[in-house]
């Protein structure tokens, strides 16, 4: 397999965090929520992440446990967005190392429901996460 150039690994680290920030936002919006996010360029390049993210919550979640559903669905939707038919169980199986710092505050004591459950509402409004993830990816295309 020929090694990614940095460009390739641009490419896929913004994607990436697109469709994380996007996974936020779809979830909080669906769970009677208003935000926005933004994507700037990382700080520090630690482990190849060039980008990083941000969902800024203006109104927070009408629905129960809606925090902590928001919380979960960036990481679940960067698994989607390589695996569209992942199980929750997968998810389960990595997602505490593979939760920022600040999403796993915010998810702080989630179940397996609550995987589920975004999950279901992610795959549900996945033309919604793909479309607000693609304008985010269009918007850097443009300033590169």
């Amino acid at each position: 397999m020929k090694p990614m150039t940095l460009d390739e690994i641009r490419r896929r680290d913004l994607k990436r965090v697109c469709h994380h920030e996007a996974g936020h936002l779809v979830a909080l919006t669906r769970l009677g929520g208003l935000g926005s996010i933004t994507i700037s360029e990382a700080e520090n390049c630690d482990d190849l992440m060039l980008y990083g993210g941000r969902c800024q919550i203006l109104m927070p979640p009408a629905a129960e446990r809606g925090e902590v559903l928001v919380g979960l669905a960036g990481v679940i939707a960067e698994d989607l967005m390589y695996d569209i038919g992942v199980e929750a169980q997968e998810i389960l199986e990595h997602i505490e190392e593979s939760m920022s710092d600040s999403d796993a505050r915010i998810a702080s004591g989630y179940t397996p429901e609550d995987v589920e459950r975004v999950l279901e509402l992610l795959r549900e409004n996945w033309a919604d996460v793909q479309l607000h993830a693609d304008n985010q990816v269009s918007k850097w295309e443009v300033l590169q």
